[in-house]
């Protein structure tokens, strides 16, 4: 999950999907495209199964020096203690733009069911998102033609059109615009952090503006035809 990959297809397949802090999971073996931004997750049909399958694959790994010499926590054991008195964040002015109303619904819906378990919905005034979005996406995109560029010159036929032209559309991004976004993102997450999680403990966001399309509504790979 660098920008989705977990969270998007968990919110369209009715799943539970983890978006895993760096560290956390090992990548070695995952075709890398943001060595910045990369995470390996898992996907579930329950938080318990998703809390079991973490604690399996997370950890030390020596094919991966990112992975953190932490011990890892016995995430299943988590779950036996509750969720009464959390404080659930709902952002303020963002993550709402062009929502449909199914799933402004459906958030709400979300919402009524913490409150009825005991957490406190707070409303959280947000950072300034477009900046946070521009940083990030220099950040993954940065990376993407020193991981994939001779690929892309030596076998371009083995990447779909619509990665090759999302990859491709990279090369806009300059290394200086990358290396201002590595200098000021510390400072970012710092800020946010102290911004956002000082006052709740999770946020709630919608995952996708709008219901899961249909097969023939999207480009992936030219629709359903390919």
């Amino acid at each position: 999950d660098t920008a989705g990959s977990v969270r998007l297809p968990a919110s369209i397949c009715g799943l539970v999907g983890m978006k895993t802090p760096a560290g956390l999971v090992s990548r070695a073996g995952a075709m890398p495209l943001s060595h910045a931004l990369d995470t390996v997750g898992p996907l579930t049909r329950t938080v318990a199964d998703n809390a079991l399958l973490l604690s399996v694959i997370a950890g030390r790994d020596a094919h991966d020096p990112a992975t953190a010499h932490h011990p890892v926590p016995d995430f299943p054991l988590h779950l036996s203690g509750g969720v009464q008195g959390m404080r659930i964040g709902i952002p303020a002015g963002s993550f709402d733009d062009d929502v449909s109303p199914e799933v402004s619904k459906s958030t709400a819906a979300a919402v009524a069911v913490f409150r009825g378990m005991g957490v406190h919905a707070v409303a959280i005034d947000m950072p300034d998102m477009d900046a946070i979005n521009a940083a990030g996406f220099l950040l993954t995109w940065g990376d993407v033609m020193a991981i994939h560029g001779d690929w892309m010159r030596t076998r371009p036929e083995q990447y779909t059109p619509q990665t090759r032209g999302r990859l491709l559309s990279t090369l806009a991004v300059t290394p200086q615009a990358h290396a201002d976004a590595q200098r000021v993102r510390g400072q970012m997450l710092r800020n946010f952090c102290a911004q956002v999680f000082g006052h709740c403990d999770a946020l709630l966001t919608p995952c996708m503006p709008f219901a899961v399309p249909r097969l023939a509504e999207v480009d992936v790979s030219g629709g359903a035809q390919t």
